[in-house]
């Protein structure tokens, strides 16, 4: 017994992926979203790492980051995982993938230089400017 391709299964018994996304242009659009939170990260708190109350606001922001990266990760993920058969759909999850290392790696770097610095200051000891 062969498989049926994704597209001759009943909606019913398909995933709704669109509780993660509605469209290819909403998970583009939190592409560009990461993108800005990762700057915003760096531009407020480079450099300010120094109490408890300026860590913990920066770890909410990458919080929010890491959410919206799993997010993207997932919705592409599954909607190629249903048909391996599927060329356009593999092809967009491995685009996806490099698109989201692409503009990822330089922020993550970014974000955990963020976290080293601060991590290296002694009590009471000012961050490096």
């Amino acid at each position: 017994m062969q498989l049926p391709k994704r597209k001759d299964v009943p909606v019913e018994l398909t995933w709704d992926l669109s509780a993660i996304y509605n469209s290819e242009d909403a998970m583009q659009a939190d592409l560009e979203k990461v993108r800005k939170l990762a700057d915003e990260i760096e531009r407020t708190y480079k450099g300010r790492l120094t109490t408890a109350e300026a860590i913990l606001a920066c770890l909410d922001k990458y919080g929010e980051w890491m959410k919206t990266l799993d997010l993207m990760r997932s919705w592409c993920n599954l909607a190629a995982s249903v048909d391996y058969g599927d060329g356009a759909l593999q092809e967009r999850d491995a685009a996806t993938a490099r698109a989201i290392e692409k503009s990822t790696r330089k922020e993550l770097e970014d974000m955990l230089t963020l976290f080293a610095d601060a991590a290296m200051l002694a009590p009471g000891e000012e961050a490096r400017r």
